[in-house]
């Protein structure tokens, strides 16, 4: 099998890479071959949640959204007066962002389901061929460099 053992995959990363990670497996989700498809699953799994309480914790508060929404209507609405009724929204906002700025600084341990160099080398061409550098992108801290590229 080519996935190593729970514990030995584990990789660090910052939580920020979460959310590229995320992104940039989508570009790798149509590779037409179970053992990928599958790892990709596994480690979209191994990541969601971390994703979603991020998300979550820093979602504005509806005050914030009620303060956005009249300065997107009319950006000449966000005068003193406006900014001192949602004084303690924006305040609040603001050191959410703060919180969460740092938060994606942090480093987390993510146990990655791990696919051999040599499992893709030995891929069908046509296979092979769906692996672009988008794709690459996507996958690259769930490939173990077992070996050299042919």
């Amino acid at each position: 099998m080519n996935h190593q053992p729970k514990g030995d995959s584990m990789e660090t990363m910052k939580k920020k890479q979460l959310f590229e990670i995320e992104r940039d497996m989508g570009e790798a989700a149509a590779i037409k071959d179970f053992k990928i498809s599958y790892a990709i699953q596994k480690n979209r799994s191994a990541i969601k949640s971390e994703i979603e309480a991020i998300r979550e914790a820093a979602k504005p508060s509806k005050e914030f959204l009620e303060y956005a929404k009249i300065c997107q209507k009319d950006p000449k609405a966000d005068t003193p007066e406006l900014r001192e009724k949602y004084a303690a929204a924006i305040a609040e906002q603001e050191k959410k962002v703060s919180d969460t700025n740092e938060e994606l600084e942090k480093t987390i341990a993510v146990d990655v389901y791990k696919v051999k160099l040599s499992y893709i080398n030995g891929l069908k061409p046509e296979v092979k061929n769906e692996i672009t550098s988008d794709v690459l992108n996507g996958i690259w801290f769930m490939i173990d460099e077992d070996c050299k590229i042919d």
